[in-house]
């Protein structure tokens, strides 16, 4: 945890141009009480996106199947057969619970105190933002009891309880006026804009109340028609960027897993899965091309998910199945500066489309915003869709097909669309939508179809039935040391967040 403050703070401390301003402070920045929230706000915003940007946004990909383990090394086996312990999350929940909230309610409270509504407004949603986060992961987490100084041992709320208070905050914070306060520097996201910070409250909304949509004994229905129709929606991706070739300057993945574990122009550790490559290729969309490298040896070959543990080390090539060495397989590209994002602008499409399909029941409005995010998702990887959206061709939105089948080709582009950029937002949709469809077989077996989440080759969670997949994670182990209500630690994987109740889908 002090190494991703210090990465935050440094970095918020260097966009920002206020370094001689921030060494004048003289109290702890981690323990703020009269630091300006100009100068806490931005390294509240640093450490939500490094955390989210870095070992979530690697684990989320190995679960996505956006990557695979590559068979030269071993670094995240663990999360390449699901083999996850019950400390592995822990250092982030400490980041993002005494880090970027408890940054987030300092400036907060500061700016109620001051009257600075415009202040107040992004921190509070940046709030909201960074407990989801934690709910997505966890289930639960401290929040009524949350961020006590006098309470060491706070309750961690249900998940349903808390998203509910949430979607409410949200609602509160649109009532306040956004003209009042001064607010002309300390905004790492959107550069103190507010039209994009109440057009960021509408889509973190909707995007939550999606989320929950699925789940028994709620209903959202009315307030995401009314968000949708209103249409004052972001328009853009929301993101940290300004990421630098320099030591602890980097985007936070690259940082670690290309300048600190790797050879310093790739990861040696990330190579493509095949669940996404093969699907990709097959359907001749080019985005692969900036997902993944060429093998050195030629081609583009990926690996089975779960595979590299076992020595299964195999790729199709010409009609026939080889063995390879990491020669053979496909890196994963990612700059240095790549942003770590919050929303990327095809996913607002994509969750536009899916209101209008199942809220509206306008399969022709759901296929403009469908087209939209296909369109934008190809501009983001500096390539055409060209015809792939045409009647006929293999991504074409049809308006006349049953309500599951737009579904899936909806939120299979939504994945696709989400996979390196927000990695952690794709395993969250994984999750509620069960799209792609989940396999019953490994990727090698014959009967595996291409674009289906695969079984891993090793898979190390030991469920009964047919859900093999991980679900969330463990509750971070330390907490239990010092808080003595932490709830029952969950048995495995397996186990659901709240809101995941929607049947899965196990197709041949």
């Amino acid at each position: 945890m002090r190494f991703l403050r210090y990465i935050s703070l440094s970095l918020a401390v260097v966009l920002l141009g206020a370094c001689s301003d921030w060494l004048d402070v003289n109290e702890d920045p981690s323990n703020p009480t009269n630091v300006d929230p100009k100068l806490v706000l931005p390294a509240a915003e640093a450490s939500l996106a490094i955390t989210l940007g870095g070992e979530i946004h690697n684990m989320a990909g190995y679960f996505c199947q956006y990557w695979t383990q590559s068979p030269s090394a071993t670094q995240y086996q663990s999360y390449d057969t699901y083999d996850v312990n019950t400390s592995v999350m822990e250092r982030y929940f400490n980041e993002l619970y005494s880090g970027a909230l408890n940054d987030f309610k300092n400036v907060e409270m500061k700016a109620k105190e001051s009257g600075n509504e415009k202040q107040q407004f992004v921190a509070g949603v940046l709030s909201v933002y960074t407990y989801q986060v934690m709910l997505d992961l966890f289930d639960k987490a401290p929040y009524s009891e949350a961020l006590d100084p006098s309470n060491l041992s706070p309750n961690w709320d249900s998940g349903e309880d808390v998203y509910k208070a949430l979607i409410t905050k949200i609602d509160e914070l649109l009532q306040m006026d956004l003209t009042k306060g001064t607010f002309t520097s300390g905004d790492l996201f959107l550069s103190q804009d507010m039209d994009n910070w109440r057009k960021f409250a509408k889509t973190l909304q909707l995007k939550m109340m999606l989320r929950v949509s699925y789940a028994s004994g709620l209903d959202y229905s009315t307030k995401i028609k009314a968000l949708v129709t209103d249409d004052d929606l972001l328009t853009q991706s929301v993101s940290l960027s300004l990421f630098e070739d320099n030591t602890n300057k980097r985007n936070p993945w690259y940082d670690v897993n290309v300048s600190r574990l790797g050879t310093g122009t790739r990861s040696v550790n990330h190579i493509a899965s095949t669940t996404i490559l093969d699907y990709m290729m097959n359907n001749n969309d080019d985005r692969y091309m900036d997902l993944f490298s060429e093998a050195k040896n030629g081609g583009y070959h990926g690996n089975y998910p779960g595979a590299a543990k076992q020595g299964v080390k195999q790729f199709l090539k010409d009609g026939v199945m080889k063995d390879g060495n990491k020669d053979d397989f496909s890196f994963v590209k990612y700059p240095y500066d790549r942003p770590c994002y919050l929303f990327i602008l095809p996913e607002i499409h994509f969750m536009k489309a899916e209101a209008y399909l199942r809220f509206f029941n306008d399969p022709t409005t759901a296929k403009s915003c469908y087209d939209d995010g296909v369109t934008a998702s190809f501009a983001m990887h500096n390539t055409s869709v060209g015809t792939l959206l045409d009647m006929g061709s293999v991504y074409y939105f049809d308006t006349a097909a049953t309500l599951e089948a737009q579904l899936e080709m909806l939120m299979t582009q939504k994945w696709i669309s989400l996979a390196h950029y927000n990695n952690f937002e794709g395993w969250c949709e994984l999750r509620r939508t069960k799209y792609p469809n989940y396999s019953s077989y490994d990727a090698k077996d014959p009967m595996y179809v291409s674009g289906q989440i695969a079984l891993p080759y090793e898979n190390n969670i030991n469920a009964s039935g047919s859900d093999k997949f991980p679900r969330r994670v463990f509750f971070p182990d330390s907490e239990y040391s010092r808080n003595i209500n932490m709830p029952d630690q969950i048995n495995d994987l397996t186990v659901k967040v709240w809101w995941d109740q929607r049947t899965q889908v196990v197709n041949p």
